[in-house]
């Protein structure tokens, strides 16, 4: 960042004023304002220009409410306050713009980067107007420090640096580290403004998490209201027996609600809790607006946790009016809640190093894009805005955290910094008070809690929770939340009093809610795509006592619902309940296969270690009462010599444990909740797609509840080939090796499939075999050259590239959402049926054949041929 001389001015008195409230409002140059403490009136002062037009960009809706709620106070001619559902709106703007003369234009509009950039996308014209005027940013610290903010402001910024006409200006009380948000090729004047004679601030600090508990229970003791700042859910649903206030933002609220926490910070009334637990959603925006004692609780294990130095100065800040006493808690940790090694900068040169390889990535990104399309795979397309520049407050995230951590986690850096913003740094002394950990809320009460919400805010925040699952993002919501919210939501859009009657039960167990759940959906919604049914008895019982025509009528319009109910209930089922005894089995016997304890001790005797690992898997099978049939003794023979294979090779195992396999089962059954979209995207390696579902044993399939599909060609390796070399007997080659050869068809495919990627076998051998497939001598020899005696993989990527086309040739044809499953596609078999009369059999003259997914039974569904 190019500056002209760093400046720092002075004020009396509690808002800015003086040469310092000039600079505020001076747009004449492109700057940026350092603020020694927060809340100096700033965005106050630019609502009161009444020279100019000016956009006012901030960080939340609320910042922009409490400015608003002022109503006719500012001395501009006009001021507009837009956001999602608010009454002015960006056609007033342009009828401000469009019937005020340019030279009488005196418009301050306050908004968010969203609208901004929303405007960009659907009215051209509008924008176009919006870009001679200046942009006053505030707290611009917001925007880089909290990912909810950080891609939208990243976009618009850069639009400012590049396109705008009009100049900046940014303000913040707690600047970027090396100001790394900003541009280093721009003019930018830095200036910083403070009160004279700016008290010393105590703060107390502690590395125990408990203390947090002694402080606030000290503090109201003494009479004083206690703000405490914290994205632990525990913490938030502390204190039961004091009067709590949880102010925190969607996400979090939508987690409290079933625990009777969580308020609108505009329903706030500070004579009604003793408590006010805040998340990080009131870093910036929100006042205060009462004497009170402070509690800031940053966590290292949990990056969700974390509240930095910047953002306890930020959370300090929201205190208008006297502190009383304040306490930063900073735990620390060597492993993080995923039992990974948690690593931090140490010394100053690790940050430089960080600070200097953020700057030359910059560069060599922005050489490359530069308001340019860009095709290639080395930049992350997250990373690229919507006009195709870099995104800078998005490449930043990962130095910026390292940055932080230098801060937060070196004590004696830590003190220094929080000195650096006119703290006094003061050691907690614990009381070493023991405090009763009061009941928890029960499930029967936290399904009541959720009740209350209007079904409209209820069906919204299930979508929530189901975006949230989707992107899976750090500190995001569960399974289990959504299944909590989503059968409250079924009952209440059901109207089924006799179901929520069962609420009133003092000893209501989930599992049994559950199930009493499942039996009246199952009674009023059509299961025909359901795997599994009721029996008879079930049925017998749901029909007299749940039946009701106006709830079926009801949740057989909402069968995507109905359809994730029976999905979420799965995963709980996986969870909390034991599976059906085959079911167990079948694990049992993947889990002792894959024993890499055993086959790493066993790893040098190669002459023996195959048989020593097998008897040694079949003794283990025989203690728990499992005898595997002769397929199952050859699957394990063959799972183990590869094994040793792979271990060899030094690959990465994928151990197929218990708890991996129920995980692999509720990852499976979270990727067709989301359709495979957002961070469940399958990962493309050599052609092929994975993903759970890929992973999961075909005896574990019969456990998704709902039916699919699996669209598979027709001995897919043998069609390939009969493209490549003329031929036209794939759908005999199989016969012809069971004949040749005296072997099943499974032992055929497997022999076939060897054969075609057993690169170094002999150029004979592998001719004579193909003979044996029913191939012509021609077609033989041309076959073998393709793959004997060449690179190893040469072939299979050969094989996998024409796989993926004829997998999407199908995959084009359909209507619903499909995934693609190796050389087949996987599709929701009621969607199907809803919007095709029939499936093709054959697609671009190669053929294909259909089963149930589940079981791999036959489809009875329409079919046609050519």
């Amino acid at each position: 960042m190019k500056t002209n001389k760093n400046q720092t001015l002075t004020f009396n008195g509690k808002y800015v004023n003086g040469k310092a409230k000039d600079v505020l409002k001076d747009f004449s140059k492109n700057t940026h304002v350092t603020k020694g403490t927060t809340g100096l009136g700033g965005t106050h002062s630019v609502l009161n220009k009444t020279d100019e037009c000016i956009i006012i960009i901030s960080p939340n809706i609320g910042m922009i409410k409490s400015k608003e709620n002022l109503g006719k106070s500012y001395d501009s001619d006009k001021q507009l306050f837009i956001y999602s559902k608010s009454n002015d709106t960006w056609k007033d703007v342009e009828t401000y713009l469009d019937n005020i003369l340019p030279r009488n234009q005196n418009l301050i509009i306050n908004t968010t980067a969203e609208q901004v950039l929303k405007i960009k996308s659907m009215n051209s014209g509008l924008y176009n107007q919006l870009t001679p005027m200046h942009v006053f940013v505030d707290e611009i610290h917001a925007f880089t420090q909290d990912s909810s903010y950080r891609k939208s402001l990243g976009e618009f910024m850069e639009l400012v640096i590049n396109q705008w006409q009009g100049n900046f200006k940014v303000s913040t009380a707690t600047p970027i580290y090396y100001n790394l948000d900003m541009p280093e090729n721009m003019n930018i004047q830095h200036y910083r403004l403070e009160r004279e004679n700016q008290p010393i601030r105590p703060v107390m600090v502690s590395p125990k998490l408990q203390h947090y508990k002694e402080f606030v229970y000290r503090e109201q003791r003494l009479g004083r209201k206690v703000v405490v700042f914290s994205n632990n859910i525990d913490v938030h649903k502390d204190f039961r027996d004091l009067r709590v206030a949880n102010l925190v933002g969607n996400n979090l609220m939508i987690k409290l609600l079933p625990f009777g926490r969580g308020i609108s910070s505009e329903n706030l009334d500070y004579d009604l809790y003793d408590v006010f637990i805040l998340s990080s959603s009131y870093f910036a925006g929100f006042d205060f607006e009462h004497d009170c004692s402070i509690c800031v609780v940053s966590e290292q294990r949990n990056e969700a946790y974390k509240i930095n130095i910047l953002n306890f100065v930020q959370a300090y800040g929201r205190c208008r009016h006297e502190v009383h006493n304040a306490l930063y808690i900073n735990t620390t940790a060597k492993k993080d809640r995923n039992f990974n090694e948690i690593h931090y900068p140490k010394t100053q040169y690790e940050v430089d190093n960080i600070a200097t390889q953020y700057k030359d990535t910059l560069k060599k990104y922005q050489s490359k894009v530069n308001g340019n399309y860009y095709f290639g795979s080395d930049i992350n397309k997250e990373l690229i805005t919507q006009d195709n520049y870099i995104n800078r407050l998005m490449l930043l995230t990962k130095p910026l955290g390292l940055i932080n951590d230098y801060h937060q986690y070196n004590q004696p850096i830590f003190n220094q910094t929080l000195r650096s913003y006119g703290f006094e740094v003061l050691e907690y002394e614990s009381t070493n008070e023991k405090y009763t950990t009061l009941r928890s809320v029960n499930f029967k009460e936290r399904l009541q809690n959720i009740a209350e919400l209007p079904t409209l805010d209820l069906h919204n925040s299930f979508k929530d929770i189901l975006k949230g699952l989707k992107y899976k993002d750090e500190g995001s919501f569960t399974y289990d939340l959504a299944l909590v919210y989503l059968t409250v939501l079924l009952l209440k859009l059901s109207d089924a009093e006799v179901i929520l009657d069962k609420l009133q039960n003092k000893t209501l167990k989930p599992n049994e809610f559950y199930h009493t759940v499942d039996l009246y959906l199952r009674s009023n919604v059509d299961t025909s795509y359901y795997f599994n049914q009721l029996s008879q008895n079930q049925a017998d019982y749901g029909n007299a006592n749940y039946m009701d025509a106006n709830a079926s009528l009801m949740l057989n319009c909402l069968k995507d619902l109905t359809d994730n109910w029976q999905m979420l209930y799965a995963i709980y089922r996986f969870k909390k309940t034991a599976f059906p005894e085959h079911i167990d089995r079948v694990i049992s016997i993947y889990e002792l296969t894959y024993d890499i304890k055993l086959h790493k001790s066993l790893l040098e005797d190669t002459d023996h270690r195959n048989n020593r690992a097998c008897n040694a898997i079949f003794k283990a099978l025989k203690s728990l009462n499992i005898t595997p049939d002769s397929n199952e003794r050859n699957w394990i023979k063959e799972r183990s010599k590869k094994l040793f294979k792979d271990l060899k090779a030094g690959k990465d195992i994928y151990s197929y444990s218990r708890k991996s396999i129920v995980n692999n089962l509720i990852e499976s059954i979270g990727f067709l909740i989301a359709e495979g979209k957002g961070n469940h995207r399958p990962k493309d390696i050599k052609n092929r797609e994975y993903y759970p579902l890929i992973r999961l044993p075909r005896e574990l399939r019969s456990l998704i509840p709902i039916k699919y599909l699996i669209i598979d060609l027709d001995s897919a390796n043998a069609q390939i080939v009969d493209s490549l070399i003329g031929s036209d007997i794939s759908l005999n080659i199989y016969d012809n090796l069971m004949t040749a050869f005296e072997i099943t068809r499974d032992e055929a495919k497997q022999l076939y499939n060897k054969m075609l990627n057993r690169h170094y076998s002999k150029r004979l051998d592998a001719i004579e075999f193909y003979r044996n497939c029913g191939y012509t001598n021609e077609q033989s020899i041309r076959l073998a050259r393709l793959t004997s005696r060449v690179k190893k993989g040469e072939f299979y990527q050969r094989l996998t590239e024409n796989e993926k086309v004829l997998v999407k040739n199908y995959a084009d044809i359909l209507v619903p959402t499909c995934h693609r499953f190796h050389d087949a596609v996987v599709v929701k078999m009621e969607s199907v049926e809803c919007t095709h009369l029939g499936l093709p059999l054959k697609v671009k003259g190669y053929s294909y054949h259909i089963n149930l997914f589940n079981d791999g039974s036959e489809y009875y569904g329409i079919v046609y041929s050519d």
